[in-house]
């Protein structure tokens, strides 16, 4: 869930704009805050005065989303994780278009995700299913990581559904297959989650978690793995792909 850090639209500036925060950032108790031209001083993860000060001033809705979002990636970037998702809250009462709401959702969840906040991610997640679904990347994303979110939650069952419509979406992409092989191994369908895991160790044999995943399940069930050889072979064989994946080239 990796992103580029990108210059915040919203930034300080020596010369007062009428429509931005202004003023050199001013440290205050609560982190970075914005100096406006009227001389309030508004700390950044501060989204109701924020959103207040910016919408008094900018009429133009896009412009205020492009500036709302880039305070909220500000928060983020520093930890201030109530904030962004503040700014996404306040986001969400002027976007109409149904996939970008959407990806509001997936940015929340993300959001409570970083903060271990597990069941406040399956509540932002869920939200985005009252918008008319989609087969892209963002409801791959919001699939696969509500399947997640659930399963850190113990609720396998139901997060099962979640990580096979994630795959649906895109089979070719190995994440949704360990959270899914984590689903049946928490429902006790050991030989499923080992075919899970396995599936999602060959298609990116340099991410060593689905492969942990296997071997941790194989060492806990003795019997399942005596039982299933060719199991432990592909394991064997996927552990030596990842050797070798990362070995680097002789010069």
């Amino acid at each position: 869930m990796s992103t580029k850090s990108k210059k915040p639209p919203v930034e300080p500036s020596s010369q007062p704009s009428g429509s931005t925060p202004s003023g050199r950032p001013a440290k205050d108790p609560s982190g970075v805050a914005y100096i406006f031209p009227d001389g309030r001083v508004v700390a950044v993860d501060d989204a109701d005065a924020m959103f207040t000060a910016l919408a008094a001033k900018e009429s133009d809705p896009e412009a205020l989303k492009r500036m709302l979002r880039g305070l909220g990636r500000e928060c983020d970037e520093s930890g201030k994780y109530d904030g962004a998702a503040a700014y996404l809250e306040k986001i969400l009462t002027l976007e109409e278009d149904p996939d970008a709401r959407a990806h509001c959702f997936l940015t929340m969840g993300q959001v409570c995700e970083k903060r271990r906040d597990y069941a406040a991610a399956v509540a932002a997640y869920s939200r985005a299913f009252a918008e008319p679904a989609r087969e892209n990347d963002t409801w791959y994303l919001l699939n696969n990581n509500l399947g997640y979110s659930l399963n850190q939650l113990g609720r396998h069952g139901e997060a099962e559904a979640y990580c096979r419509a994630a795959i649906a979406i895109d089979p070719s992409r190995y994440n949704a297959h360990k959270n899914l092989g984590i689903s049946l191994e928490g429902q006790g369908r050991w030989f499923e989650a080992a075919q899970c895991f396995l599936k999602a160790a060959q298609e990116a044999p340099d991410d060593l978690r689905a492969l942990g995943h296997l071997e941790d399940l194989l060492a806990q069930h003795e019997e399942f793995a005596k039982d299933h050889q060719e199991i432990l072979e592909a394991a064997q064989e996927c552990r030596e792909a990842a050797r070798t994946s990362r070995r680097e080239p002789v010069m």
